[in-house]
């Protein structure tokens, strides 16, 4: 593959994937889905990612039950503890999901 100086795949995917990614409604998408769905963050990646949960939140609206939201303070992306900001570096080391985690996942699927 031939690729013109300056197009580099960002996280591994091309331009057309994140075009893509980036068109996709997706607050249409979870207030459509005829399923209960659980939407999760952690909160020590950064303050935009906080911003978006929140914005998803009141986007998405009164789903009758259907969609719950929760947030972890203190968790990296794969809801593991960190003690500063994620910077990616901590992925290469092995960890645990935090059992706040997996307690709230047993509790939703037990409800639903």
């Amino acid at each position: 593959m031939i690729r013109k100086q300056g197009h580099r795949p960002v996280h591994g995917c091309g331009a057309a994937y994140w075009r893509e990614l980036i068109a996709l409604d997706v607050a249409r998408l979870v207030r459509d889905a005829k399923v209960r769905s659980s939407s999760s963050r952690e909160t020590r990646i950064s303050r935009s990612q906080g911003r978006d949960f929140e914005l998803l939140r009141r986007k998405v609206g009164d789903t009758k039950g259907r969609v719950t939201f929760k947030s972890f303070a203190g968790l990296n992306h794969l809801f593991m503890k960190v003690e500063h900001g994620s910077t990616g570096a901590e992925y290469g080391f092995p960890g645990h999901v935090d059992p706040a985690v997996i307690g709230a996942i047993a509790d939703w699927i037990t409800a639903h």
